[in-house]
């Protein structure tokens, strides 16, 4: 995760300016070694965020609490994620505090 502030919060889901809301994104780190033991993160992998299939650009702030989404998880450049992300159309997020994930299902432990 990141929580990146440059933007603002904004309230119009379809506002699409540049910098017109804060744009953070989930990202997870897939090893290239399976199983993974200690020290295998260090041998090499794949740095992915997540987009939504239905949604390009899709401002997660705005989803409807247990909507569904078909995920679709994006490889990105290590070097610069944030930049990345933002050309392969990934979803967007404010924040992602309280964020958990449990048997197949996202959720947030905040109302």
């Amino acid at each position: 995760m990141e929580d990146d502030f440059r933007g603002a919060v904004t309230t119009n889901p379809e506002d699409e300016r540049p910098g017109a809301s804060r744009t953070s994104f989930l990202y997870r780190y897939r090893p290239n070694t399976h199983p993974v033991k200690p020290g295998d993160l260090h041998k090499g992998g794949r740095l992915q965020v997540l987009a939504l299939e239905e949604k390009s650009r899709y401002n997660a702030d705005f989803a409807v609490p247990a909507q569904p989404f078909g995920v679709v998880w994006r490889d990105v450049d290590p070097e610069d994620p944030h930049a990345d992300a933002r050309y392969k159309d990934a979803a967007r997020f404010n924040r992602l505090e309280g964020a958990h994930f449990a048997g197949g299902h996202s959720g947030s432990t905040t109302p």
